[in-house]
C-alpha cells in the first residue's frame, strides 16, 4: 500500500503539531510492514525534517509556493500521479473529496472558542476542517475528549472516529537535577530555581493568569522561584507585555521562545515543577513530557488535560488564579508530594508511546483501504 501523507507544520517550529508530524513518519517507517509512504511538503525546511528518507519514505515539496494553491490544486494532482492508495491529511485537508482519506483531528477549539485565534485564521481553518470532517473516511482523534467533543459537534457516526493518542519521544527522561540545572546553566543562562511553562505563548494557553498566579505565588511565599517561559509566541491576545508590567515582575520571569527537544529534556528535569494551565487542549504534549523528565506537574481540570495526566497532576480550575497560586505554594513547600507525583508521572508517562501511536495509524490506513 501507498500512503500519502500531507504535512502543514513540519519545518515551522510548530510545537505539538510538528511534534506529532514529525514522530508519527519516523514510527511508521520503523514498523515491519512494507508500507510505502510519499510525503507531500509546503516548504524545502519541511522536507528537511523528514525524518531517514529512504525507498520507503520520500518527502517533496509541492508547487507554487502558495501554501493555498498547493493544497486546492497541486496536492490532488500529486496524489494521482503517485498512485497513492490512502491519503492522510495530519492537519488541514485538502479542500475537495477524495476516496480513502484519513484527518487527525487534534481539537475543535477553532469553533468553540473563536477568541483563541485571528479572525482570518481561524476562518480558514475551519472552513478546511468542517471539509475535511465531512468527507474522511477515518478520522483519528488524538484523545477520548478530542473524539467525544468531535463528534458532538459535528454529528459524526462513530464508526468514522478512532482515537490514536500521541506518543512522546524516548528522549524525555529523568535526569539528576544538579545535572540538568548545570546544563540549564550553560545552554540557556538560568541559575537558581525555577518554575516551568512549556508551550506556546498565546491566548489560549492562559499566559495571563499563569503570570497572575506567579505573582500571588511569590507574594505569598517571598520565594526566589523564576517562572521560565518556554515558547514562541503565537498571536499575543493575552496581553502578555501589559501582564507583567502591571505586575512588575519582570525580573522574575525568563521567556525563551523556541526551545529544541535536547534543551527541553534537562530544563524540565531542572525546574521544582511544572505549570500547564491551558485553557483547552486535544492532547497536551507538554504535561507528558514534563512526567517522562520527572517534573511534578500542574495542569487544568478541564479538556483532555484530566485524561492525559491521570492521578500524576495537580488539577487546578483554569480560569481560577488563586487555584493556580495554590497549587504552586503547595508543591513549593511539600517535597514529599513533589516525589510521589514525580513518580507517579512517570507510570503515567509510559503510556504514552510512538511506536504503539505509529501501528494504530498504520492499521487506519489498512482499514480505509479495505472499506
Amino acid at each position: 500500500m501507498r500512503v500519502g501523507i500531507s504535512v502543514a507544520c513540519l519545518g515551522r517550529k510548530d510545537a505539538g503539531p510538528e511534534t506529532y508530524e514529525r514522530e508519527i513518519i519516523a514510527h511508521m517507517a520503523l514498523l515491519p510492514v512494507q508500507h510505502e509512504y510519499r510525503v507531500y511538503c509546503f516548504t524545502p525546511a519541511a522536507k528537511r525534517a523528514v525524518p531517514a528518507q529512504n525507498e520507503r519514505l520520500r518527502a517533496q515539496v509541492l508547487w507554487p509556493g502558495s501554501r493555498h494553491l498547493s493544497l486546492s490544486l497541486t496536492l490532488p494532482f500529486m496524489l494521482l500521479r503517485d498512485r497513492v492508495d490512502v491519503y492522510h491529511a495530519t492537519f488541514a485537508p485538502m479542500p475537495f473529496h477524495r476516496k480513502n482519506t484519513v484527518l487527525t483531528m487534534h481539537d475543535v477549539s477553532p469553533f468553540t472558542h473563536p477568541q483563541f485565534y485571528p479572525s482570518d485564521i481561524r476562518r480558514r481553518l475551519t472552513h478546511l476542517l468542517e471539509r475535511g470532517l465531512k468527507n474522511a473516511n477515518l478520522i483519528i482523534c488524538v484523545s477520548e475528549h478530542c473524539r467525544q467533543t468531535t463528534q458532538e459537534l459535528f454529528k459524526i457516526s462513530s464508526d468514522r472516529l478512532v482515537v490514536i493518542p500521541h506518543g512522546v519521544n524516548e528522549s524525555f527522561y529523568p535526569m539528576d537535577k544538579n545535572e540538568a540545572r548545570n546544563l540549564v546553566k550553560e545552554r540557556l543562562g538560568i541559575s537558581g530555581p525555577y518554575m516551568l511553562y512549556v508551550g506556546k505563548l498565546e491566548a489560549r494557553k492562559n499566559i495571563s493568569r499563569l503570570l497572575r498566579a506567579f505573582h500571588q505565588f511569590q507574594q505569598r511565599t517571598k520565594s526566589d522561584l523564576k517562572l521560565i517561559l518556554a515558547g514562541r509566541r503565537f498571536w499575543d491576545l493575552d496581553d502578555i507585555d501589559r501582564t507583567i508590567a502591571e505586575l512588575n515582575i519582570a525580573s522574575s520571569i525568563r521567556e525563551l521562545g523556541y526551545v529544541p527537544d535536547q534543551d527541553l529534556r534537562p530544563l524540565y528535569s531542572g525546574s521544582e515543577f511544572f505549570v500547564f494551565p491551558s485553557l483547552w487542549e486535544g492532547f497536551g504534549f507538554p504535561i507528558v513530557e514534563a512526567m517522562k523528565s520527572g517534573a511534578p506537574v500542574i495542569t487544568s481540570n478541564i479538556s483532555c488535560l484530566p485524561e492525559i495526566a491521570g492521578d500524576a497532576a495537580e488539577l487546578v480550575d483554569p480560569e481560577s488564579v488563586d487555584q493556580i497560586a495554590d497549587a504552586m505554594v503547595k508543591l513549593s513547600s511539600d517535597p514529599t508530594l513533589c516525589s510521589q507525583m514525580i513518580q507517579k508521572g512517570l507510570e503515567q508517562g509510559q503510556k504514552f508511546t510512538w511506536e504503539s501511536a505509529a501501528q494504530k495509524t498504520v492499521a487506519a490506513y489498512e482499514r480505509t483501504a479495505a472499506a
